[in-house]
């Protein structure tokens, strides 16, 4: 039953690869059949069939919209895929904070990057006049990200570093890339008990790379104003970023931090000294997107 049912799926897949025009009727499908249990067993096998047709053949790259906000991205990245076929956004409070108040001209940080769904968003809403720094140290997302700031025509005010942000500045840190190709995100300087465990991370999949805290990463870059917008994704990491950064938060705090991590975790406490309030954002599993709000800025 399995084997026929997939076959179907991706018959379908095949029949939208050699007539593009059924793209579109395609992807419309995807918001009906996600609340159809059976019926969306099929879709999805065959999505998942299409996008990876779609890699094998370098053809992934789609116009991706949300509200009024074109741009170009990997449609079969997971943190697009389920929007593109399904509406669904990756991490919607995340996603609608950065659209409803970055502005244009302001300053933005991305740690932990990834392939730059965040990136560009922010990159879009800055403008010419603002700038976002992008740091991704795994060389081979680094390189996708590169090429969805190129498609976005961003480059010019969007920065894409391989430096991992930390508590020192080293030369040779060990980073532990991800062994799961569905999951790129899951690379860290920390690695977590359960993924060494089940070898989603392991000793044997590493990289060195060069650590520096934000303090002396804005020193270098001559930033001596206040960072308008952080968001960190570090995978277990965020208090070493957040240590390095303890002059920043003394002299000029940012304004707004979104960090995942625990929702219980020392982030709280640590970033409340310096005057930050919490709100949850988007929760996820163990973790959540959380927002911290200087109190000199007012909450969002």
């Amino acid at each position: 039953m399995k084997s026929l049912r997939n076959g179907i799926s991706d018959t379908i897949a095949e029949m939208v690869l050699r007539v593009p025009a059924f793209e579109r009727q395609f992807v419309s499908l995807g918001p009906a059949c996600a609340s159809r249990g059976p019926l969306n067993v099929f879709y999805r096998r065959a999505a998942k069939s299409l996008s990876d047709r779609w890699q094998r053949e370098n053809r992934q790259y789609r116009t991706i919209r949300i509200d009024s906000y074109e741009f170009i991205f990997d449609a079969t990245d997971f943190t697009v895929f389920n929007w593109y076929f399904y509406q669904q956004l990756f991490e919607p409070e995340t996603t609608r904070l950065i659209l409803g108040t970055v502005k244009p001209g302001e300053t933005v940080l991305d740690i932990g990057s990834n392939r730059g769904y965040m990136s560009v968003l922010a990159g879009l809403k800055v403008g010419a006049t603002g700038r976002v720094f992008c740091f991704e140290p795994n060389p081979i997302i680094h390189g996708g990200l590169q090429e969805h700031l190129r498609l976005n025509q961003i480059i010019g005010h969007v920065e894409a570093s391989t430096l991992a942000l930390s508590n020192c500045h080293s030369s040779n840190v060990t980073f532990f890339i991800s062994t799961l190709e569905a999951n790129s995100g899951l690379s860290s300087l920390t690695p977590h008990p359960e993924l060494l465990a089940n070898q989603n991370l392991c000793s044997k999949n590493t990289i060195a790379v060069e650590t520096i805290t934000l303090d002396e990463w804005l020193k270098v870059k001559e930033i001596d104003r206040p960072i308008d917008f952080i968001k960190i994704d570090v995978e277990g990491a965020e208090m070493l970023v957040l240590e390095g950064a303890k002059e920043t938060l003394a002299k000029r705090p940012p304004k707004r931090w979104v960090i995942e991590t625990h929702p219980n975790g020392p982030a709280i406490e640590f970033l409340r000294a310096y005057g930050y309030v919490t709100k949850i954002l988007d929760p996820a599993g163990e973790h959540a997107n959380l927002l911290f709000t200087h109190d000199t800025f007012g909450i969002s």
